[in-house]
């Protein structure tokens, strides 16, 4: 006799363990917005991103008030063209180059643009809508020992050091500002280059600090950094957020054109550029 068979206990138990999989990786990347119906975004971000990506900032992203400028000119950036190949502008003088990141000067510098921001924030009254947004690889996460061990950029290896454990590889006035930013009742979000396949290991390494969002780049959605960036700062706005402070250390994390951004701060990174 031929009709509808009913699943099993058994049948049900293993798509209800499937759906719970499907959540699991949809809270990776929706932390802050859980009050947003979940069809909105989608898992890794669902990018409608632009086909031709943005002119490249000029020297004059450093002329903004909120920049700081000092530090980012005393402590040049590696330039270089970037490829599909190649999209890490590496310092061509590694050594030299950790030695004086290493430095109490570049140090300094580095603080000096992190209290400045601080110092900003610090005049806009606390609210869980208004966010903090932080970069991650060489703003709030020091990736030095990679650099000394590795001296290039090399996927693989990067792919591996992204694994691997790592506890309090911080650089800390971030650190610092993230908690006290926390503290005082902002919402602290980052946005990242890194793949959505990287997301487990990022978020083990960051259990030890308090945050309400991370943001991923899609697996196998080559953008460039900057309209991606871009693109989930708009996403936040358009939830409803108000974006008060945006930390990093490449100028592809910040918005364009740079005349019309506030609360914008660049920390000095001696190692890598990224457009």
């Amino acid at each position: 006799m031929m009709g509808t068979e009913r699943k099993g206990p058994k049948a049900v138990a293993m798509a209800a363990r499937g759906l719970r999989r499907w959540l699991a990786c949809l809270w990776v990347c929706l932390w802050a917005v859980m009050c947003v119906s979940w069809p909105t975004v989608g898992w890794g971000l669902d990018v409608s991103m632009p086909q031709e990506p943005p002119e490249p900032p000029s020297e004059a992203l450093f002329e903004a008030p909120s920049m700081s400028p000092a530090a980012p000119l005393a402590y040049k950036r590696p330039t270089c063209e970037a490829t599909a190949e190649n999209p890490v502008c590496v310092t061509p003088t590694m050594k030299e180059t950790l030695e004086q990141a290493r430095s109490e000067g570049f140090q300094a510098a580095f603080s000096d643009v992190v209290g400045q921001a601080k110092t900003y924030l610090q005049g806009i009254a606390p609210d869980s809508r208004k966010v903090v947004v932080v970069d991650l690889d060489e703003t709030l996460v020091s990736n030095l020992p990679f650099w000394e061990k590795v001296g290039v950029y090399d996927k693989a290896c990067w792919s591996k050091w992204m694994r691997s454990p790592k506890v309090g590889y911080y650089n800390a006035p971030v650190r610092e500002l993230v908690g006290w930013a926390k503290a005082q009742g902002f919402s602290v979000m980052f946005i990242t280059g890194r793949s959505a396949n990287d997301s487990a290991p990022t978020l083990r390494d960051l259990n030890d600090i308090e945050w309400d969002g991370t943001f991923f780049r899609p697996e196998g959605n080559d953008v460039r950094s900057q309209p991606f960036k871009a693109h989930v700062r708009q996403l936040l706005r358009d939830l409803g957020y108000e974006i008060v402070l945006n930390l990093g250390d490449q100028t592809s994390d910040f918005d364009l054109p740079i005349e019309t951004s506030q609360g914008e701060f660049l920390v000095p990174n001696l190692i890598y550029a990224i457009p």
